[in-house]
């Protein structure tokens, strides 16, 4: 019975070891600057600076976004607002 507690101990602690080191595995973001682009391209804009941390779908959860201190906003949010107030 005793060598089944300690199996079952083993299996947990290797179970527990492998979920927090899972964990700490971090995205790597890019520093430095970003590529200079044309005012009259909001899009292009939009995709050098605003991509990263809001997602190319401007949800709020891009890639770079877990390294802010403040989570970025969802822009999707104003736009679903902006189209349930719009008229035909």
């Amino acid at each position: 019975m005793a060598v089944r507690h300690t199996l079952d101990l083993a299996v947990l602690i290797f179970t527990v070891g492998m979920f927090s080191e899972a964990q700490e595995q971090k995205t790597e973001i890019k520093r430095g600057p970003a590529p200079i682009t044309s005012p009259a391209s909001g899009h292009e804009m939009f995709m050098s600076y605003g991509a990263s941390c809001h997602r190319k779908g401007a949800s709020g959860d891009g890639p770079a976004s877990v390294a802010l201190k403040q989570a970025p906003a969802d822009l999707q949010h104003w736009r679903r607002k902006l189209a349930a107030t719009s008229r035909p």
